[in-house]
């Protein structure tokens, strides 16, 4: 697609784009940052300015995102950018969710579907790789961006991620999580019923809440995640899970792992816990060489690779 207007710029503060002409129509095309732009619809000027929420397609890969959010009025979102935007509407706002998606191109068919939810961090490039890691694998992979209602925000200062998960309500995120298995299920080659969420830190915890909300997740596989005290929560889970968990975490504590344990045999439901000795919270993150346990990832990763081929492939 060739655009059809000038360079423009995003707002850093706002994520919206800023043009002065009023005239430019919907389904207008615009460069930014070597992407489009894709103009969904005006706002009516402030500070003398129209505003813009456009789709952006990052032109070196197929499934991007869109850094878009708004508040405070109704809003109708109908344009998609390759399937992976999703909207809906709580209260009296809307949020546009952001959201990384990977696929391989392979045979006609369908395949199943994958939720990966972030650490405190934010949808950063970690949380993509793992995402692309599974399409590699023969999933579907879909990692929204649970600040999306914070927008959009992403950071490696542990105080500014710690602010982001603190404001981050739970009913919030377990929403969003919601409209990102009704958007995932209904995306080309999804087998909608067999969708699996995996997630880390903050994701893991919200990888082992997520089935306890809906039925529609087959398996779940979270990482260092905190653990529901008590574990009432756990007599809704829905479907199997595997906790994965080094006993030197800083964070989640070896009761935690046991009322997790004892939780699951309460309730009879089907779960595994797997403890690697020595391993520190997030040894997964090969970003976080501090942290970073390469033998402990490899063995957790071919771990949930069988895990979710069993109950999503088999």
């Amino acid at each position: 697609m060739k655009p059809q207007g000038p360079e423009l710029q995003a707002c850093p503060s706002c994520s919206f784009v800023h043009y002065q002409d009023p005239k430019v129509a919907t389904g207008t095309l615009f460069t930014l940052d070597g992407g489009i732009v894709l103009v969904k619809r005006a706002i009516p000027p402030s500070y003398g300015k129209w505003v813009f929420p456009g789709g952006f397609v990052d032109k070196g890969e197929r499934l991007q995102m869109a850094a878009i959010r708004e508040t405070r009025e109704e809003v109708n979102l109908d344009v998609e950018i390759d399937r992976l935007l999703n909207v809906y509407s709580y209260e009296d706002a809307a949020v546009v969710i952001v959201a990384y998606a990977a696929h391989r191109p392979q045979a006609k068919g369908t395949y199943p579907g994958l939720i990966v939810i972030q650490e405190w961090w934010g949808l950063n490039e970690h949380i993509k790789d793992i995402a692309r890691r599974f399409a590699h694998e023969g999933y579907i992979a879909l990692a929204p961006d649970l600040y999306s209602c914070l927008g959009h925000k992403v950071t490696a200062d542990p105080n500014e991620a710690g602010r982001l998960m603190s404001s981050l309500k739970s009913e919030q995120a377990l929403k969003d999580l919601q409209a990102t298995i009704d958007h995932l299920k209904n995306l080309e080659g999804v087998a909608r019923e067999r969708l699996g969420v995996i997630g880390f830190c903050m994701g893991g915890t919200y990888a082992l809440l997520l089935p306890c909300h809906t039925s529609e997740i087959k398996a779940a596989a979270p990482f260092y995640g905190q653990v529901p005290s008590p574990p009432d929560p756990l007599k809704n889970l829905a479907c199997p899970i595997l906790y994965i968990y080094g006993d030197a975490d800083g964070w989640i504590k070896m009761d935690d792992v046991n009322r997790l344990q004892e939780g699951l045999k309460r309730y009879g439901k089907a779960g595994e816990v797997k403890i690697y000795p020595g391993a520190q919270h997030a040894f997964f993150n090969d970003t976080r060489k501090d942290v970073y346990c390469p033998a402990v990832a490899k063995d957790a990763w071919n771990h949930v690779l069988e895990f979710f081929a069993r109950h999503l492939k088999g």
